[in-house]
């Protein structure tokens, strides 16, 4: 219908010109919708659209700047020398016993020896020892009656579970922040921290996790010690122990169990069966010694038989 009324158009004669729309125009009129005409941009049309895309750009800039600027996302500015806590990236490792979701989600505190640009400051330990850089959205303000952020203040004893960054006897090369190793010009003021019983909580857990692979290395006091801190929800909630820990300890506890009774009872069941298999070449050696002597009893009597006939 669109081509027969376009040529329509284009053959029609006017009267007060004496040509069709051909004659006048020089070229047929343009179907609308048509896949054959040339797709091509005019200058005006490139040069508005130019404009627009860079309008767009600009504003879509702008919300970026306003999203990164904003208080939730964590852009602060610290002083120079100010304590902050630093997020600790730490990645699961099979190979190096770490496990990154029973790690402490912050570590430090650090000190902030300097600014480095906009969005990173130098950071260093109590002792000195230079961190590196860290992006201003991992960090957060440490104060001094805060044991560690999000957690109440508590006192300071042997059975505390405040969570400490975990000391690792490798460095891990994908651990962006990690506790430096004691440098030599260390005094005795200024010693290391002692691992506390987060690290043998941490190593504890890891090991529940895995009581298939361990069975044979871990004994049965080692999950009833991480049973009795799990069964005390106060100290689960400021160890950032997941809620279902307690239950997968005691899932672990059970497979121990069923794997040492099963393990058990197949050491029965062998010894059942050598004593079997002993009784039973005892019975058959038995035989034999029976069939050998109906032998040289049969062998002695045909001798006889044959001695005594004429």
């Amino acid at each position: 219908m669109g081509i027969s009324l376009a040529a329509s158009l284009n053959m029609r004669v006017r009267p007060d010109v004496g040509s069709g729309a051909r004659a006048v125009n020089g070229r047929y009129v343009p179907i609308v919708g048509s896949v054959r005409l040339p797709l091509t941009v005019g200058k005006k049309q490139h040069v508005m659209t130019g404009r627009l895309a860079w309008k767009d750009w600009m504003i879509f800039g702008l919300m970026l700047l306003k999203i990164q600027e904003s208080p939730k996302n964590g852009r602060k500015k610290y002083k120079v020398g100010e304590k902050v806590w630093a997020r600790n990236r730490i990645l699961s490792s099979a190979a190096q016993a770490i496990a990154a979701k029973l790690s402490p989600k912050y570590a430090g505190p650090f000190i902030g020896s300097a600014r480095v640009g906009m969005n990173s400051y130098k950071l260093q330990t109590e002792q000195g020892v230079d961190i590196g850089k860290v992006a201003v959205c991992d960090l957060k303000p440490c104060h001094d009656e805060e044991q560690f952020p999000g957690d109440a203040p508590e006192s300071h004893n042997s059975d505390s579970t405040v969570p400490e960054p975990p000391i690792s006897p490798k460095k891990d090369e994908h651990a962006a922040i990690s506790q430096p190793a004691p440098s030599a010009e260390w005094t005795v003021s200024s010693a290391p921290q002692i691992p506390t019983s987060w690290t043998a909580l941490e190593a504890k857990a890891r090991a529940c996790r895995r009581p298939r692979q361990q069975a044979q290395q871990q004994e049965k006091a080692t999950y009833e010690e991480v049973l009795h801190f799990a069964r005390h929800p106060n100290a689960r909630i400021k160890a950032m122990v997941p809620q279902d820990f307690l239950t997968k300890v005691q899932k672990a506890v059970e497979l121990q169990e069923h794997l040492t009774k099963a393990e058990a009872q197949w050491q029965e069941d062998k010894k059942r069966e050598e004593q079997k298999q002993a009784l039973k070449r005892e019975q058959l050696q038995k035989l034999h010694e029976v069939e050998e002597i109906r032998a040289q009893l049969h062998k002695l009597e045909t001798q006889e038989i044959s001695t005594t006939r004429p």
